[in-house]
């Protein structure tokens, strides 16, 4: 058997930001600490969101919620849930591309972002969004469950 990632069983301090309920798309990618989790999106109680967040353990921080930079013109997604978030980045930076999902009041989407954030702990990660214009003929809108 070969040895691979392996994640411990822990509990969540009851104290601090943590990401709230919510269920969306999540991504597992390893960084020169660890592992690290990157959620993205999500339904609450308010409503969805697109926050995306980070939680390595390794690093003692919890959870961080990563903001865009003011004035950032890439645009962010709308507030979604059941879409999907895949890394293609390696470090010192990472590449996250989230798909589809669906947006309150509007229905399953078939959108493609790409989300390139700095992975340097030693100061706040910055995500940068920009919205891609693929070639060819997209998928069509999808979400976890059908209209």
């Amino acid at each position: 058997m070969s040895e691979g990632v392996k994640f411990n069983k822990m509990s969540v301090p009851s104290y601090g930001q943590t990401t709230g309920v919510s269920f969306g798309a999540s991504e597992v990618q390893l960084s020169s600490s660890g592992p690290r989790i990157m959620v993205f999106g999500g339904a609450r109680t308010g409503g969805a969101v697109n926050e995306l967040w980070s939680y390595e353990q390794s690093t003692g921080d919890g959870w961080i919620q990563m903001v865009a930079e003011e004035g950032d013109t890439g645009g962010f997604p709308r507030a979604r849930t059941q879409s999907t978030l895949t890394s293609i980045g390696d470090e010192p930076q990472t590449t996250v591309i989230l798909f589809g999902g669906y947006v309150l009041n509007i229905g399953p989407e078939n959108d493609l972002w790409q989300c390139v954030v700095g992975l340097d702990l030693s100061s706040m990660p910055v995500p940068s969004w920009t919205q891609l214009q693929p070639e060819g003929s997209p998928p069509e809108k999808r979400c976890a469950f059908a209209d």
